[in-house]
């Protein structure tokens, strides 16, 4: 493996709950080999099965959705600046350039589509709970990370104050001045 490629370490079981989500939202037909090497998977990891929050943080001993886990993951959200993966949700590449401040990139962009970002945070919430790797003081809770999922999928989920989609849009836009400096100044 590429020691430059950033990974954690996992128990084999998390992709019990990986695969089956992925193979629901495959859309192109799977090669021979990717065939062969999941007919030697269990067939129950293989059959297709749409996301759902409350079953992947019911496998990590989440208590679901809750009021108060609701209310910790708007608070908490600032917290998840460590959680796996997420430099794959900044968007530099895809800021429309209309969108010039940190603010309008939260709101048209983050806040507008949190269904990418509760996928994501589940998918985090598994990678924390098989995780091999000894955490950190700075390595979030799957606790606050499932909390984080709940709170953007609540209907009156106060989206205006999430503060990991702030720090989310900050980012890109510092990624966006980085790949692109003459958009931002002479």
């Amino acid at each position: 493996m590429d020691s430059a490629v950033d990974f954690v370490q996992c128990h084999p079981n998390i992709l019990r709950h990986i695969l089956c989500w992925a193979l629901d939202e495959q859309h192109e037909v799977l090669d021979p080999d990717t065939l062969h090497m999941l007919a030697l998977l269990p067939s129950q990891w293989t059959e297709p099965q749409p996301f759902s929050l409350d079953k992947l943080a019911s496998t990590c001993d989440f208590p679901g959705e809750h009021p108060d886990a609701i209310a910790r993951g708007h608070r908490s959200s600032k917290l998840l600046v460590n959680t796996p993966l997420i430099e794959t949700w900044t968007i530099a590449e895809s800021i429309d350039p209309a969108l010039d401040t940190i603010r309008k990139v939260r709101n048209r962009h983050y806040l507008e589509h949190p269904e990418p970002y509760i996928k994501a945070l589940a998918l985090s919430g598994l990678i924390t709970h098989y995780s091999k790797q000894d955490s950190t003081p700075f390595s979030p809770s799957k606790l606050f990370i499932f909390s984080a999922a709940y709170a953007l999928q609540a209907p009156d989920r106060m989206r205006k104050t999430f503060p990991l989609f702030d720090q989310l849009a900050e980012l890109s836009m510092q990624q966006q001045a980085e790949y692109h400096p003459v958009a931002h100044g002479p």
